[in-house]
């Protein structure tokens, strides 16, 4: 079994160093698409070719300082603000532990499934 994982571990990091490269190209290529496209700001833009429809999009990334936001008192009804329900995984697994009665409640309404594992490898000699 050791020499099967340690070959199965060679594979992998051989596959992430390709994997890496691949990205890394692809990148390149997109930012050259772009140049040639015109870079549009919070929207997309599409050019066509005799075999391609080419469609770029650029999405704007927004932050907010909370602090500085509340000390404008903004009123609810205009502020752009959303609040974004999310279940505390912490305190909802604290309940099966502290109140085992409230969390059967509670996972009645909660989805669980798995998410994608993960594997991570260190070279030990070297």
């Amino acid at each position: 079994m050791q020499e099967e994982l340690n070959a199965l571990a060679d594979k992998l990091l051989a596959a992430k160093k390709t994997e890496a490269a691949a990205k890394a190209r692809r990148i390149e290529i997109e930012e050259e698409i772009i140049e040639l496209t015109g870079k549009t700001l919070d929207k997309q833009k599409t050019t066509k070719t005799d075999e391609y429809a080419i469609t770029v999009g650029w999405k704007m990334n927004y932050r907010t300082d909370w602090e500085l936001f509340d000390n404008l008192q903004v009123a609810d009804s205009i502020a752009p603000v959303k609040l974004k329900r999310e279940l505390d995984v912490k305190k909802y697994n604290e309940l099966l532990d502290n109140q085992p009665e409230i969390f059967r409640a509670v996972s009645k309404c909660v989805i669980a499934t798995p998410g994608k594992p993960s594997v991570s490898i260190k070279r030990r000699n070297g």
